[in-house]
């Protein structure tokens, strides 16, 4: 692997290439290119920071000798860029908000609310609802249905809701 470094000169500066290259440690190599003059050197990593220590190190020399000041920007694979993302929100968000306290079943609700959202169709649509509801079960359990007189409790409501809902999907499929 190599590492290598493009060489800004502080002024329109001229060096002897042959000169410069043999004040070198032998795994340094310099090429000049149709851009300018290019320093390549042997290391363990294609960004090794060890490198733009020692390249550093020796333009130092190579100013206190000459009193021409160089500097070694290294060439980079990747590039850092920061894009301005604009978003509106439906509504404002609380005063009081806070960072999220993560749990393992949360993220998984939050995917399920995205895909429920972007679907049409309005079985798939309920089915995703009442997972994320599921997600989340009461430490209790679904309560049963036994008395007709009294409503149902409202996770039984659910529940039965979501069977019934399941049952249509399958019709519909097979």
């Amino acid at each position: 692997m190599v590492t290598e470094f493009k060489l800004l000169f502080e002024d329109d500066s001229d060096i002897n290439i042959d000169k410069f290259q043999q004040s070198l440690p032998a795994n340094v190599l310099v090429e000049p290119r149709n851009d300018g003059i290019y320093v390549v050197i042997e290391s363990t990593d294609s960004e090794d920071e060890k490198c733009q220590y020692l390249i550093d190190r020796e333009l130092d020399r190579y100013y206190f000798l000459t009193n021409v000041r160089i500097r070694a920007e290294m060439i980079r694979s990747g590039v850092t860029l920061t894009i301005p993302i604009r978003w509106s929100i439906h509504g404002a968000l609380p005063e009081d908000i806070q960072p999220q306290k993560w749990n393992y079943e949360l993220p998984l609700q939050l995917r399920l609310w995205s895909l429920a959202s972007a679907t049409d169709v309005v079985i798939m649509k309920l089915l995703l609802l009442f997972q994320i509801i599921e997600l989340t079960p009461p430490e209790s359990g679904y309560p049963y249905y036994n008395d007709p007189t009294k409503s149902p409790a409202p996770l039984a409501e659910c529940k039965f809701v979501r069977h019934l809902l399941t049952w249509q999907a399958n019709r519909l499929i097979m």
